[in-house]
């Protein structure tokens, strides 16, 4: 049995789930040692887990839940000394981050051992994340560990540009949420007349995309609803929004993980207008509560969705070609019931942790 330390110092969104999934997955025939934040949201998880399976152990480090925090934590020597002795007194045999984090650049050096290993999920940073801070911690990511796992294997050579040579890189599929929906959900369907745009809202999101779609689709289905949920500025879209007032339900504030499925259980179709990508964790929370998706055909979330089979991949920037699709699956539940079960297919065959975990276990023996 090896011995595997963790590190993920994230707070909130998707990154606390999957490495939860992770470390899990790994516990299963290795001993896992986990650094998290002490802020982390899915914390009571955490706490749950390590009372009843033996081969996972957690360590909570106070990181920071502010901008001021960051800035004084970040400053604060005495946080990454106990980090790195930590980690370094559990001798581990394979040293793993699930995802990057500002603090790595001061802690993957000084960690002893033989294998570390970090997953980056953004080999190029999204445009409202280019600054130069960003850029700057960015850089070191592709420095610290010897084998890099990225989620899409369109990303190789992009890594290969950046000096990793390739047989340094993994590619391992992002695995299922299986967090989010209950084991024992009912499954049986119901069209709701609802499609969700969910998650941060940025402009390379392309919400402005999906309410000028919107305008096309509700000429044709008078009560067709978009629910909206996820905090960000809404300011250039505000127009929109209330032209559409009627067929827009809004939840513009962060959706915290224990009311992620309320969003999820209640719509048909999963909407990605996106401009810009690398590949999406809301694909496979899609699939978690058999929802089809339809998504722009960039970066690589054509290897996440199934064209015609678990949705749909439309041009990016192109409102006229996206209403066309969400009219097409919204006039035929049929459609998306037959879609739904192929999600479901997928969610439970492929994609799997236990498959991730075994990948990353390979390493050891290359």
């Amino acid at each position: 049995m090896k011995k595997i330390a963790m590190l993920y110092l994230g707070r909130k969104g998707a990154g606390p789930v999957y490495a939860y999934e992770m470390a899990l997955a790994l516990s299963k025939h290795n001993c896992v040692f986990v650094v998290l934040s002490s802020f982390i949201e899915n914390k009571k998880s955490w706490d749950s887990v390590v009372k009843v399976d033996k081969n996972l152990s957690v360590k909570y480090v106070n990181t920071y839940n502010s901008i001021a925090g960051f800035l004084f934590s970040s400053l604060n020597i005495f946080h990454f000394i106990k980090i790195i002795k930590s980690i370094n007194l559990y001798r581990p045999d394979l040293f793993y981050s699930p995802m990057e984090h500002f603090w790595d650049v001061a802690i993957y050096p000084f960690v002893k051992c033989g294998l570390k290993i970090k997953t980056i999920h953004d080999i190029k940073l999204h445009k409202q994340e280019d600054s130069f801070i960003y850029r700057f911690f960015h850089q070191f990511a592709f420095k610290q560990a010897d084998k890099y796992v990225i989620l899409s294997k369109k990303f190789t050579k992009d890594l290969v540009d950046k000096g990793i040579k390739e047989q340094n890189i993994i590619h391992i599929p992002h695995a299922n949420f299986s967090y989010y929906a209950d084991k024992q959900e009912n499954r049986n369907f119901h069209f709701n007349n609802k499609i969700l745009f969910f998650g941060r809202i940025l402009e390379y999101k392309g919400l402005h995309i999906l309410l000028s779609a919107m305008k096309i689709v509700t000429k044709e289905m008078l009560d067709i609803k978009l629910v909206i949920a996820g905090d960000g500025n809404i300011s250039s879209c505000k127009n929109d929004i209330e032209i559409l007032h009627d067929n827009i339900e809004l939840h513009n504030r962060w959706i915290p993980i224990e009311d992620v499925k309320n969003y999820f259980q209640e719509i048909d179709i999963v909407i990605l207008p996106y401009i810009q990508a690398s590949q999406s964790g809301i694909i496979p929370l899609a699939y978690s509560f058999s929802k089809p998706v339809i998504a722009s055909n960039i970066g690589a979330l054509d290897e996440q969705l199934y064209d015609g089979k678990t949705g749909y991949l439309v041009e990016s920037d192109n409102p006229k070609i996206l209403s066309e699709k969400i009219l097409q699956l919204m006039k035929s539940p049929d459609t998306i019931h037959k879609m739904s079960k192929e999600c479901y297919k997928v969610y439970k065959n492929e994609m799997t942790w236990e498959a991730s975990a075994k990948k990353i276990m390979e390493c050891l023996s290359d």
